[in-house]
């Protein structure tokens, strides 16, 4: 069964009002079944605050989608049989750490499933109602990743100088207004728009992603 979203909502993600867009994100992460609202989500929420939010609104709303995919790929009803499933992601030919990658499925019968990259780019993927690690359902999958990095306030201590200074305000609010930095290009962000795909077969299944910075 899809998952329905009212037509306000759909409408408010193409405005320009980071609030709306925020709520609306919020929404659909929290009714769907599978992972493909989610990941839909996921990529209107690095835009909307790559366009519209300082550092700290991003945080929040980056830590609250992490704490989602974890509930949700962690909990649930007993599902079908999964596939163990594990990788490696690359950008420009190097492992990248830290990225995101989630498996949506195409059609029915498939179930969404997110895995975290680690220092050697490896990962292993944690579909709902499984096990950690155990992987996901055999079937054909779009496959996305994402990365964003935070701006950092400066490192000033109370023995600093500058602490508490003028100049202190003035570098916590540029860090502020600051935006966050996407690692992945955008087209890999979204089903719609990635590259890449997996079939998962019965028995174990390794992957290779290459991406490269020079994709749009």
């Amino acid at each position: 069964m899809s998952t329905k979203y009212p037509t306000s909502c759909a409408a408010s993600l193409l405005s320009e009002d980071a609030t709306q867009d925020s709520g609306c994100i919020i929404y659909l992460l929290s009714r769907f079944h599978s992972l493909d609202l989610f990941t839909i989500a996921t990529g209107l929420l690095i835009r909307t605050t790559m366009r519209h939010l300082s550092w700290y609104h991003t945080y929040f709303c980056l830590t609250l989608v992490s704490a989602l995919t974890l509930f949700s790929v962690g909990c649930g009803q007993s599902g079908p049989a999964v596939e163990y499933v594990k990788g490696v992601v690359t950008l420009d030919g190097t492992p990248l750490e830290g990225a995101t990658v989630f498996f949506s499925p195409k059609g029915s019968g498939g179930i969404g499933a997110a895995g975290m990259t680690q220092p050697d780019g490896s990962f292993t993927l944690n579909a709902k109602s499984a096990k950690p690690g155990a992987g996901t359902a055999a079937g054909d999958y779009s496959v996305t990743v994402t990365k964003v990095e935070m701006p950092e306030f400066p490192n000033i201590t109370e023995d600093d100088p500058r602490y508490g200074t003028p100049e202190h305000d003035r570098l916590n609010q540029e860090a502020g207004r600051a935006k966050p930095k996407a690692i992945v290009p955008e087209k890999y962000n979204s089903a719609e728009t990635s590259p890449f795909t997996a079939k998962v077969e019965s028995g174990s299944n390794t992957f290779t992603f290459d991406i490269s910075s020079k994709d749009d």
